[in-house]
């Protein structure tokens, strides 16, 4: 369920803020992965989840 919510976060149709928080955790692990990887950037990240981003990207 968590992958869903990464995607749908990522997509717009619903916020990070609207996440059940039983899945913000992993929701945010998983976005931070997405990021690692280069499928996003730090900033937009930091827009979806209001949270600052650390680590290299």
């Amino acid at each position: 369920m968590a992958n869903v919510w990464r995607n749908r976060i990522w997509a717009g149709t619903k916020t990070f803020d609207e996440c059940p928080d039983r899945y913000k955790k992993d929701v945010e692990a998983l976005m931070r992965e997405d990021v690692a990887k280069g499928k996003h950037t730090p900033e937009e990240f930091e827009e979806k989840t209001g949270l600052p981003y650390w680590g290299e990207s």
